[in-house]
């Protein structure tokens, strides 16, 4: 399977969607690495933005617990339904790699 044959959904930043042939992948796990405070936690919260926004479910793993509640509220509309948004803070990487 190629990255253009892949389902898609926006990251609600038409460039990055270009970049990425269209969008995320959905049904995958997309990694976003970088250095620290380089945006990617916005990137992601933007990202789950556009999939709650398409009635996807987002199932955020925070390995670097950077994400915090404050933060989430000041990014997520008040009307957003958040049961669609999962959080993980796993504390080990085993325990990462179990979810």
């Amino acid at each position: 399977m190629t990255i253009g044959s892949m389902k898609k959904m926006s990251s609600g930043l038409r460039k990055v969607d270009s970049l990425l042939s269209g969008g995320l992948p959905v049904g995958m796990i997309t990694h976003i690495f970088g250095p620290r405070s380089g945006g990617k936690t916005t990137f992601v919260i933007q990202c789950a933005l556009a999939a709650l926004s398409n009635n996807i479910t987002v199932f955020y793993i925070d390995a670097e617990h950077s994400l915090h509640p404050k933060r989430l509220a000041q990014l997520l509309p008040k009307e957003r339904d958040l049961k669609k948004f999962m959080i993980a803070k796993p504390f080990s990487f085993s325990e990462q790699e179990r979810l």
